[in-house]
């Protein structure tokens, strides 16, 4: 193997090894992401909890 083919390969190895460590950063993001929007409310969610607040602003309006 020539030097500059073994320079080559240390290129790409360290290419590779930054490649992955970038995707493994991207993983965690992504986990971060998922449980970020497993905790938020859904639209359905919202719009019901719109319908009760309405309901006791009326309830409690007289009083």
């Amino acid at each position: 193997m020539s030097v500059q083919n073994t320079k080559t390969i240390e290129i790409i190895r360290e290419m590779v090894a930054k490649n992955t460590e970038d995707i493994e950063m991207m993983k965690m993001d992504l986990h971060n992401y998922k449980n970020d929007l497993k905790e938020k409310a859904t639209r359905d969610e919202f719009i019901v909890l719109e319908k009760r607040i309405m309901f006791l602003e009326k309830k409690f309006q007289g009083i």
